[in-house]
């Protein structure tokens, strides 16, 4: 039903590095609509990777393709962050895995070309500005691996607002210089 998803998050979804399979990552277009209309005001949207160009994906649609409908934020809003038992406290240490596994580490891979649709919508004023740490408290086993092994994780925090009506910016400035132009016209 229409405003029943209050918290979502997605956590490390499976990249699927090849260009020709990116059209299967779990964020897509439709999935960013489908949370936008299913999802109240002041909801939130949590998602992550191991990653950064799949991270660097999810935020890029999730800023463009509902435009006004999610913002991002730093930390869980206090009402819901009492609601879920959570609180304002860091996330719990990772459990450090003794024989984790080394993994491969595809940060600094051109994972499927580098490009994708929307790409650097998600960026706030040229940066993506990951979160350090999980805002929940608490950590999936990818993750908790991930950490153990040293590497990054690539965090984002959104929330769910009314979509502001779009304001008509450009008639008004072009009415406002016609009556300059008309002030300054000589008689």
């Amino acid at each position: 039903p229409t405003g029943g998803l209050r918290r979502v998050t997605i956590q490390c979804p499976d990249p699927c590095f090849k260009k020709k399979h990116q059209k299967r990552r779990m964020v897509t277009n439709r999935l960013v609509e489908e949370l936008a209309e299913h999802m109240p005001s002041g909801a939130v949207l949590f998602v992550q990777s191991d990653v950064a160009q799949v991270a660097m994906q999810m935020a890029d649609t999730i800023a463009s393709v509902a435009p006004g409908a999610f913002v991002r934020v730093e930390r869980l809003p206090a009402a819901m962050g009492e609601a879920a038992g959570c609180n304002a406290e860091p996330a719990i240490e990772p459990v450090r895995r003794v024989r984790a596994t080394a993994g491969r580490d595809y940060q600094d891979k051109d994972v499927g070309g580098g490009e994708w649709e929307h790409k650097g919508a998600g960026a706030i004023e040229g940066s993506y500005n990951w979160l350090p740490d999980n805002p929940l408290g608490l950590m999936s086993e990818r993750e908790s691996s991930t950490i153990s092994r040293g590497l990054p994780m690539f965090r984002a925090l959104f929330q769910r607002v009314e979509r502001q009506a779009a304001a008509p910016a450009a008639p008004v400035v072009a009415a406002v210089a016609a009556n300059e132009e008309t002030k300054k016209a000589p008689e």
